[in-house]
């Protein structure tokens, strides 16, 4: 956490890069955290979340959330942008916990089964990969 320009910001420092420049950071819909090409803006979303839901008051202002690349800290940190802003509103924390419970509740709902990714690529560095005992050869 840092106060920047009277604002706080959540920034991430990542061991390595941003690929293609950051793209990743910059989504149109809070539902784009959930699509899995933008793992960092779900990251992210989940920090500023916890920490809005642990006290309220501080984030009432709004705040920015941030991955500062050390192997790329040269440009400084790259902000999160949701529609082409980098202010994250007390509204959009709410709507990003809505849209939160409503995926949870689908992964738990028992008349949902379970179905194995059929990409076996993702397993490989899987920390379950020893349960289900799946491997690319599948």
């Amino acid at each position: 956490l840092e106060l920047h320009n009277e604002l706080i910001r959540i920034v991430d420092f990542k061991s390595g890069i941003l690929k293609n420049n950051a793209s990743e950071l910059r989504i149109k819909s809070l539902e784009q955290c959930f699509a899995g090409e933008h793992s960092k803006a779900f990251q992210l979303m989940c920090y500023a979340w916890m920490a809005y839901r642990t006290e309220p008051a501080t984030y009432a202002q709004g705040l920015e959330l941030a991955i500062l690349p050390l192997q790329q800290a040269e440009g400084g940190p790259r902000l999160l942008e949701i529609d082409q802003n980098s202010l994250l509103t007390v509204q959009r924390l709410e709507e990003f916990e809505q849209v939160l419970l409503q995926h949870l509740r689908a992964m738990v709902a028992p008349d949902r089964p379970f179905q194995a990714t059929s990409n076996v690529r993702k397993c490989t560095y899987c920390d379950f990969n020893r349960i289900c005992q799946r491997s690319q050869e599948d």
